[in-house]
């Protein structure tokens, strides 16, 4: 409890690295990512949303078979989707979130093709 009451304690320094680091994730992530705000939820077809809308930053951090598998709940619900827009009308940042479903969907697919075989958790089509 004392470390954590201690950051409060001094002033909050930005370093140049800090600052570098910040510009990198800015120029990874654009303008079209999540905040996992949740504003978009539920959706009325069962589409998992904030889940697959953060595949691509697990499937950058884990190999592809692995975050396949991780993210398979999520991104099977994905085909639910009836681009009945709820969701876009209610997301604060004006994403285009039917759109990039399509396309994280088409990443989590192109997973599991090369997954498969060669993955214990994978199963053969």
């Amino acid at each position: 409890m004392d470390e954590v009451l201690s950051f409060y304690e001094r002033d909050n320094v930005v370093t140049e690295q800090d600052l570098a680091i910040m510009e990198q994730y800015r120029h990874e992530l654009g303008k079209r990512f999540c905040r996992r705000c949740e504003y978009c939820q539920p959706c009325p077809q069962g589409v998992m949303i904030t889940p697959a809308m953060g595949y691509p930053i697990v499937a950058s951090r884990m190999s592809p078979a692995v975050a396949a598998d991780f993210c398979k709940k999520a991104m099977e619900t994905v085909p639910l989707c009836t681009e009945c827009g709820a969701c876009i009308a209610r997301c604060p940042y004006e994403l285009p979130i039917c759109d990039i479903l399509k396309a994280n969907y088409a990443m989590y697919r192109g997973h599991v093709a090369g997954s498969q075989g060669g993955f214990a958790g994978g199963k053969s089509s």
